[in-house]
């Protein structure tokens, strides 16, 4: 046997077996043309053809305006579930096989995404990484990496293991992402070859990253080697990438019912409640403000930057099939108000502390987040204020090098904790208003020059439960 000829049916064996036996087929489909010029049985082709066909139709659909855009927000290390939505009735029954797309350039891509989808030039296909594909262990790049969480025993950086890339599985009508995290942020839609250019439904995804800051002679249990390649305390706020793993939301901020916030005040309530004294509260908070919505205005040099941040409930979640109690959840979002954004008539250096906010422009002129706005604690507003398309890292060795970690604590520091109403100054400050829903923070300075002694600010988020 010529040597060629047995070299091409050993290949396409290796193919074949790779349907049955290891992961490409059986996670998502593989590319295109890849799929067109495999050497494989018909009856196999045809049964993963159809496994992957499966689509549902979106309720609510309609002809005149059925551009759909989904927020999806989720915590890192969550499985995340995208059903495969089509607008069409034709397009569930045509038998075609479906693919998802994936871009990461979410600004971009919103500003007319159903035009994107037609063209393959800012998005590509969803696709495992080459190492997992292979069975080969991942390479961990030390100045681009995310660790697991580590605890006070587990203080040594030899001991540090890094979370593998999120994994997708495409099966059942939906892609599953498998240990999502930031590098899962972008957009997602799913199309075939006759829908592509008629897609109009597309998820966003967004990873929660809390802010947190902590006065602590072991920084690294809280940043988990993440935001610094040092040790020590670097005082900066950073994103955290672990936050489920070493924090808890909050509860109910309301007061018992017995409780009398005036002079007829027997339980104490007005200094255990002390949020509630509206007298207290920024000039910059709306007249409305309450404990289940407040709005106050974005904190900017001349007052000339129309954006908000709100802290708003969701809804109850379902009382059906006999549950006996319902939730809800309370955020912080950055909203866009009605007036105009005016950074370009500020001097350089407040121009350059507010410029990321123009990478959320496009975003804010889509359906829902003109109105809903974007969680402040979410990777993309991150993304932003780091000026890159998403956050591939906990720690990056270039993120550090040009001073993005100092860029996303001074615009805490500069911009959003004046907004939720923390003063610049004092001897002794605890947040204490409708804000504290979604962040927790106190500070302590004991030094005649008002040098910060101790300083600790988590962002979080609030539960609610009652009964149906």
């Amino acid at each position: 046997m010529p040597w060629f000829l047995f070299l091409s049916i050993f290949l396409s064996l290796k193919f074949a077996v790779s349907i049955y036996s290891t992961d490409p087929l059986r996670w998502v489909p593989p590319q295109a043309h890849e799929w067109k010029n495999a050497d494989i049985p018909k009856s196999v082709k045809v049964h993963w053809e159809n496994r992957w066909a499966k689509a549902s139709y979106l309720k609510g659909c309609s002809e005149e305006n059925s551009l759909r855009i989904i927020p999806v927000y989720f915590w890192p290390g969550e499985r995340v579930d995208l059903p495969c939505r089509m607008c069409q009735m034709a397009f569930l029954t045509n038998g075609r096989m479906k693919r998802w797309g994936y871009s990461e350039q979410i600004d971009e891509f919103l500003l007319n995404p159903s035009q994107f989808a037609r063209v393959s030039e800012i998005w590509q296909d969803v696709q495992n990484t080459k190492n997992f594909i292979e069975n080969l262990d991942d390479d961990v790049d030390p100045d681009d990496v995310i660790w697991y969480p580590k605890t006070e025993e587990d203080n040594v950086d030899s001991n540090r293991t890094a979370k593998e890339p999120p994994r997708y599985w495409q099966n059942d009508g939906k892609l599953t992402i498998f240990a999502a995290d930031v590098r899962s942020q972008g957009v997602y839609f799913c199309y075939d070859e006759l829908s592509r250019k008629q897609a109009v439904i597309f998820f966003v995804l967004m990873a929660m990253l809390p802010p947190v800051r902590f006065t602590t002679k072991q920084p690294r249990v809280y940043t988990d080697g993440c935001g610094q390649d040092k040790g020590e305390d670097s005082e900066l706020i950073f994103p955290s990438h672990n936050w489920r793993f070493h924090f808890l939301p909050m509860g109910d901020f309301s007061p018992p019912p017995t409780c009398q916030l005036d002079a007829r005040d027997t339980e104490g309530c007005s200094d255990r409640y002390a949020y509630l004294n509206t007298t207290n509260w920024p000039k910059n908070f709306a007249e409305d403000c309450s404990m289940d919505k407040c709005r106050a205005r974005l904190f900017s040099p001349d007052n000339n930057i129309d954006l908000f941040i709100e802290v708003r409930w969701d809804a109850w979640t379902s009382c059906q099939g006999d549950q006996p109690t319902k939730r809800r959840e309370g955020h912080c979002y950055l909203v866009r108000g009605e007036g105009s954004i005016n950074i370009e008539s500020m001097k350089s250096s407040d121009k350059k502390l507010y410029s990321w906010i123009k990478n959320l422009e496009t975003v804010f002129d889509r359906k829902p987040f003109d109105t809903n706005g974007i969680r402040l604690h979410s990777s993309l507003i991150t993304s932003v204020i780091f000026d890159k398309p998403k956050i591939t890292g906990c720690y990056n060795k270039k993120d550090e090098k040009d001073g993005l970690y100092e860029r996303y604590d001074k615009v805490w520091r500069s911009i959003f904790l004046p907004t939720l109403g923390v003063p610049e100054k004092g001897e002794k400050i605890q947040l204490g208003n409708p804000f504290e829903a979604c962040l927790r923070y106190a500070r302590r300075s004991f030094d005649d020059d008002g040098d910060i002694d101790s300083e600790h600010l988590v962002g979080t988020y609030s539960t609610q439960v009652d009964y149906c």
